[in-house]
């Protein structure tokens, strides 16, 4: 594709570039090409400084721009249907283009706002005026504009100015329509009537000070409330390639948004130089004031009844108002602003609570599957407290509110969610009205976050340390852990706090416990493990703990674990004091760095004078597939003949490991010691590696070896076990017999029993004994016919299997297949003449099998084909036959179907005794027991 371009135009505009100009550094090491353009800005041009050399910074001199802002001029001058009428005076148009080129000093918006003023000159006696009196920079060009409001528009352009200001984000074209169609005055505040007829209208309140802007936004349209209709016509993305399912669904509206017209616009607005009449308005304590009250006052308007099929459609500002009034009052609060009346009729009106509560959750829970409606909702003074409303919750305990009510989902009361955001005016406000619910866990949220100052508060209250200390050490607060130590003597906790503060790497709070006491423990290990970007002092610090060292065993540990994880530096620390073969627990540090592939790790183990030979090393590195590693150890003299070595190898299916062990001379046919009945091409057949299985008949592996100590399978008996086709095709072609039978499955059992038809048919035309006997099954057709493999029973069949061969258990397929309910086998092998009356097995026949399951299907198929319920004596006296059997067991609906087939129903049921033993039992035993079976 080449080098990409980004281009960044306009770069002083961007709201969040204190957080852009952290990222632009990356393009330094990158392929990326950056054209990026600004104002001068001085945090700007000294982040930039940095990292891009002099001669790419590039000031764009006036010359060229100010041919550039005359051509802007003449073209408008041409085509601007107001200013079209000085067209027929060429001496006129040269003169207000030779004026404003004379007064612009470069600047497009200046130029750019005066063509709009003199749009409004009728005539040349008014435009020469307007020329002579051009105001001199951008400020004084801005405060013309306002000042030329006429006074009954004033009101909402300073409306529109503050949502403009201070949202937390553009709002659409029908969301600011709403905001300043909103009247705090009159009951009900908003009503739709008073929005504007023609909603671009809007740009006629604050003239060059505002524009449009149209941007895409996306979504898919499985995310699109199905039952809100949309406010914009949807597109389609089309994409060429149609084969791609990428973007399937994915849908953009085009939303027109009103924003300000320049960023010298803002930064004009938020000065001591607008006007006095809009000073006050435009403060920032003034308008988030206003923000928050317009957007509570449009709340309490869509409370049901609302004449709208849905408010959020019908009331499109609704979105904004619920998810941020809360910020807008919080920000109005800390400048000393009293709680609105609008505010409090929201908090302390249930009905408008719960509702802007369930719309509020319906907004920041979205998708609506993760969350119910009717869930719990927080109290208002949660909220209240959530967001620092110091003046709403003053409000609200003087009303009589219960201080240490809970919130909801564990989070705790008020107290806890104030100081876990830090609102220390608000906690101490808590805390003075009495709050004393939670106190420990509003300690511990505060530690987690750093808020010093609430913490402060909440150690006056007697809450426990413990915990909070823990996590205050973990996120490194040294002045926060400072004061939970002040009169703390739990040993135990500062232990803790410790093993937190090393496994985060804070040096300089590890050293502070240490200090106050803290015992190493488990603290060595942790650091060890977690290998932080600057652990290295703090393993140094835990080491040299004088009479509180750690001892051989946390050494040992805390080498392994470094070394498991690849921390160089800390395995270097440590192997001053440690001894490099030492085991932790059963493992050495060589073998946990071989495990975890770490080269530069395993290599300083072995300078060090690690014992290649006394451990797992190669196999570790081997099971992993860690080649780098192998290449390494075998360089350094570890056996490469270990025949676990090549096992693991192939366990792991790690071609490239098993290649460079069998070139460096690895035996193709080694036995593992670890699991003596295999050997590397078995385990690599079973797990379905293809090109390892490849490679070691390649390299002259041994196709029928097998274990020692008795191996029960061979590599055809493991791939046809577990389905590999291809597999079993190779070991075919390489001799395999297909005659071989061990003591577990044989080939075609293996196949059979997991119905693949197609090794199946393979091994029976490469000459397979189709009844042949032995193993966990006994023959093909009984492995089968008991896992429901029509398919594969049938093919057995057509062979020349031997429908009624016994097999596991002395059953045959046909009792085997009754007993596990397969109905379509039961009819195959009925079908092929099986003998439906034949005995053998646990259940004597297939009808008692499958009465003993439940089967009611089967057994009806068994007595259509003459099936007898014949009753016996077994080897106790008792009377067996299939209806008793399934009497005995519960399984009605079977009872009915022989009962109706009248089956004999006499005798008892072995094992009933297990259930009840009767007392004296009188009258007709047959009656006793058909009492007895029906109370079982």
């Amino acid at each position: 594709m080449g080098d990409p371009y980004v281009v960044l135009d306009a770069l002083d505009e961007c709201k969040t570039r204190s957080d852009l100009l952290q990222q632009l550094p990356r393009f330094k090491s990158g392929r990326a090409c950056l054209l990026l353009t600004s104002r001068t800005e001085e945090d700007i041009v000294s982040s930039l400084r940095e990292w891009i050399p002099p001669s790419n910074a590039i000031s764009i001199r006036q010359g060229p721009v100010d041919a550039d802002i005359r051509e802007v001029v003449r073209n408008r001058i041409a085509t601007d249907p107001k200013l079209r009428r000085f067209k027929s005076r060429p001496d006129v148009c040269t003169e207000i283009e030779s004026r404003l080129m004379e007064k612009a000093d470069g600047m497009f918006r200046w130029a750019v706002c005066q063509l709009d003023a003199l749009q409004s000159c009728l005539d040349l006696p008014s435009l020469r005026e307007a020329l002579q009196s051009l105001p001199e920079g951008l400020n004084d060009t801005y405060t013309r504009i306002l000042r030329s409001i006429p006074e009954v528009h004033k009101s909402r352009a300073v409306r529109i100015l503050q949502f403009l200001i201070f949202t937390e984000y553009p709002l659409r074209l029908e969301e600011i329509v709403d905001a300043i169609a909103v009247n705090l005055q009159q009951t009900p505040a908003f009503e739709p009537e008073n929005r504007l007829l023609d909603p671009r209208e809007i740009a006629g309140y604050c003239s060059s000070l505002t524009k449009f802007t149209t941007r895409r936004k996306f979504g898919y349209l499985e995310d699109i409330d199905k039952d809100t209709p949309l406010r914009e016509e949807l597109y389609r993305i089309e994409h060429p390639d149609e084969e791609s399912d990428e973007h399937a669904g994915l849908m953009y509206e085009e939303v027109v948004e009103l924003q300000l017209a320049h960023a010298s616009v803002n930064d004009y607005l938020v000065s001591d130089q607008v006007p006095d009449d809009f000073k006050d308005a435009l403060s920032q304590e003034m308008a988030h004031q206003a923000i928050a009250d317009i957007s509570v006052a449009y709340i309490v308007t869509a409370v049901p009844p609302w004449k709208g099929a849905d408010n959020t459609f019908t009331l499109p500002f609704l979105q904004y108002c619920a998810d941020s009034w809360m910020r807008h009052a919080a920000i109005a609060e800390m400048g000393g602003n009293r709680c609105s009346p609008w505010l409090i009729q929201l908090l302390t009106t249930p009905a408008e609570f719960e509702y802007w509560s369930r719309v509020r959750r319906r907004i920041v829970y979205w998708p609506r599957d993760t969350y119910e409606e009717d869930d719990e909702l927080s109290l208002p003074l949660y909220y209240a407290a959530q967001y620092g409303l110091q003046e709403s919750v003053k409000m609200l305990l003087e009303k009589g509110v219960d201080v240490d009510a809970g919130g909801v989902d564990g989070n705790g009361n008020a107290l806890v969610i104030a100081s876990q955001q830090g609102h220390e005016s608000v906690v101490r406000l808590l805390l003075k009205k009495g709050a004393h619910n939670f106190t420990s866990l509003a300690l511990q949220r505060a530690c987690e976050n750093g808020e010093e100052g609430v913490v402060r508060l909440l150690l006056e209250t007697g809450a426990e340390r413990g915990e909070a200390l823990r996590l205050a050490s973990q996120r490194g607060y040294e002045t926060v852990v400072h004061l939970l130590l002040a009169e703390y003597t739990d040993i135990n906790a500062r232990n803790i706090a410790l093993q937190a503060a090393c496994e985060t790497g804070h040096e300089a709070l590890v050293r502070l416990l240490l200090e106050k006491g803290a015992v190493v423990s488990d603290a060595l290990h942790l650091v060890s493990r977690t290998g932080h970007e600057a652990p290295e002092a703090v393993v140094r610090l835990l080491l040299e703990q004088g009479t509180n060292k750690p001892n051989i065993d946390e050494r040992r540990d805390a080498l392994r674990q470094a070394s498991s994880q690849g921390h160089e530096r800390i395995v270097r620390l440590l192997l001053e004091n440690a001894d490099v073969d030492a085991y932790a627990g059963f493992v050495k540090a060589l073998e946990s760095a071989c495990r975890g592939g770490h080269e530069a790790v395993v290599g300083l183990l072995l300078e060090q004078g690690a014992h290649i030979h006394e451990s797992d090393a190669l196999q570790a590195a081997c099971a992993k597939g860690h080649e780098a590693v192998v290449r390494l150890l075998l360089q350094k003299g570890a056996d490469v003949h270990d025949g676990d070595a090549l096992y693991y190898a192939c366990t792991g299916g790690n071609e490239a490991v098993v290649q460079l062990l069998l070139k460096e001379g690895a035996d193709v046919n080694a036995q593992s010691r670890c699991s003596p009945t295999l050997v590397p091409l078995v385990i690599a057949s079973c797990r379905g590696y293809e090109a390892i299985v490849r490679l070691l008949l390649e390299e002259g592996a041994d196709v029928k070896a097998q274990g020692r100590e008795g191996s029960t399978q061979d590599a055809l008996e493991a791939a046809s076990y577990n389905g590999h086709e291809t597999i079993v095709r190779l070991l075919l072609e390489a001799g395999a017999d297909v005659h071989e039978h061990r003591r577990r499955l044989g080939a075609l059992q293996a196949a059979s029993s997991g119905g693949y038809i197609q090794i199946v048919r393979l091994l029976l035309e490469k000459g397979a004994n189709v009844n042949a006997q032995g193993g966990v099954f006994g023959n093909a057709l009984w492995t089968a016919s008991s896992e429901g493999h029509k398919a594969v029973a049938e093919l057995l069949l057509e062979n020349g299997a031997n429908v009624d061969a016994q097999g596991k258990y002395d059953m045959n397929a046909l009792n085997t297949a009754s007993r596990e309910g397969h109905e379509a086998v039961v009819r195959l092998l009925l079908a092929k003449g099986a003998d439906v009356n034949a005995q053998g097995g646990p259940w004597t026949n297939a009808l008692r099998a499958a009465s003993s399951r439940g089967h009611k299907g089967v057994v009806k198929l068994l007595l259509e084909a003459g099936a007898n319920d014949v009753e016996d004596i077994d080897d106790y006296g008792n009377h067996e036959s299939a209806l008793l059997v399934a009497k005995g067991l519960g399984h009605k609906a079977v009872v009915q179907v022989l009962q109706a087939a009248r089956a004999n129903g006499k005798g008892s049921v072995p094992g009933l005794n297990l259930f009840w033993e009767p007392q004296k039992p009188t009258g007709d035993w047959r009656d006793f027991w058909d009492d007895a079976l029906e109370s079982v």
